[in-house]
C-alpha cells in the first residue's frame, strides 16, 4: 500500500508537476508490505507525451492490471521491491508476469508475480493459504531486458 503525509508535498516551486496540472510532486512516497508495490516505467519513445510521466509507482496488483492497460503491450517496463527474506536489503527486481490465483471454495482471488529470476511470489504477505489446489490464471505477461535479479 503506497502512502503519503500533507507535509511531505513538493514544496519548491521548480521541482513540482507543472505539465499535467491534475498530478501533485511529493519528496516522500512511503509504502507497507501490506502488498506489493510496482514500478512500471514506459520506453522513452512514449516519454514524449507531455500527459506521461517518467513512472508510476502503483500499490498493488489491481492497480498494475490498471496501469498496464493504459499502455500498449511491449513499451513499459515492471518492477517490484523484492523483499528480503533475511536481513539483506530488498531488490529491485523484473517482473516478467503477473498470475491471479481463483480459490472456488472461498469465492476468493488472490495475485502472485513472477520475477526474471524465475518462481512466483505472493502479491500480499503472508501468502494466501489454502486446503485446495489451487490454479493460477496468467493476468499479464511482460518482456525482459536481460537484468536479472540476483
Amino acid at each position: 500500500m503506497l502512502v503519503t503525509q500533507t507535509d511531505w508535498e513538493e514544496t519548491h516551486p521548480r521541482r513540482g508537476v507543472r505539465e499535467v496540472p491534475s498530478w501533485k510532486a511529493w519528496r516522500f512516497l512511503a509504502w507497507t508490505g501490506e502488498t506489493s508495490s510496482f514500478l512500471v516505467i514506459p520506453s522513452r519513445n512514449l516519454r514524449t507525451r507531455p500527459d506521461l510521466p517518467e513512472g508510476w509507482l502503483v500499490g498493488g496488483p489491481e492497480a498494475l492490471v490498471e496501469a498496464a492497460a493504459e499502455l500498449e503491450p511491449g513499451t513499459f517496463t515492471v518492477y517490484v521491491l523484492d523483499p528480503a527474506d533475511d536481513d539483506d536489503a530488498a531488490q529491485l527486481c523484473q517482473v516478467t508476469g503477473l498470475w491471479r490465483m481463483d480459490d472456488p471454495a472461498t469465492g476468493s482471488s488472490c495475485f502472485w508475480y513472477a520475477t526474471d529470476a524465475g518462481g512466483l511470489m505472493p502479491c500480499t504477505r503472508p501468502a494466501p493459504a489454502s486446503g485446495g489446489r489451487l490454479e493460477l490464471v496468467s493476468e499479464l505477461v511482460f518482456g525482459t531486458r536481460g537484468d536479472r535479479c540476483s
